[in-house]
């Protein structure tokens, strides 16, 4: 009887010697999301350093949507910015992708434009039907807190989530 394992003994021992196991995965999982959030931390902070170097639109519009692109690992990635003119510009990364609004008056985008936040596009999503048809798409809009300013667009993301969560731009 001497070489039975104590767990044989009494089950309970079977149970105490799971709470080490326990303790080092809850410190694992918890480490791994603090690591995320620095992670995430660091590079929001280097895409505000990146994109903030110069004062001209243009440069800025296209930093900002080759930045969100690496960032959220998408194939393609577009951005429309609106000036107090009414004009428009944009700049695209990969393919540029269709049906972008031209102003924030765009009747087929009001529903985006009034979310305020970012959103994902159903692959039936009536007037905007061609762009959900790219495939994965997040949509989000991007005001300076009085007014739209712009829209930035994300399809196509790669790598081991192949998808966008509304959350992604958040």
């Amino acid at each position: 009887a001497s070489m039975v394992a104590p767990t044989l003994v009494n089950p309970w021992l079977g149970l105490l010697s799971l709470l080490p196991l326990i303790g080092f995965w809850g410190v694992t999982k918890g480490y791994g999301q603090l690591s995320q959030r620095y992670r995430d931390l660091s590079d929001l902070h280097g895409f505000v350093g990146r994109v903030g170097r110069s004062l001209d639109l243009d440069e800025i519009v296209h930093s900002a949507v080759t930045e969100v692109a690496a960032l959220l690992r998408a194939a393609r990635a577009g951005i429309v910015v609106f000036d107090r003119r009414g004009e428009s510009r944009r700049s695209d990364v990969g393919l540029p992708l269709p049906q972008l609004p031209s102003s924030p008056a765009d009747e087929a985008w009001a529903d985006v434009f009034l979310a305020g936040e970012a959103v994902a596009l159903a692959p039936d999503d009536g007037p905007l039907a061609e762009l959900a048809a790219v495939g994965n798409v997040l949509v989000a809009p991007v005001g300076d807190g009085e007014s739209l300013v712009g829209l930035i667009v994300v399809a196509e993301r790669q790598g081991a989530r192949d998808h966008f969560r509304s959350n992604d731009l958040t």
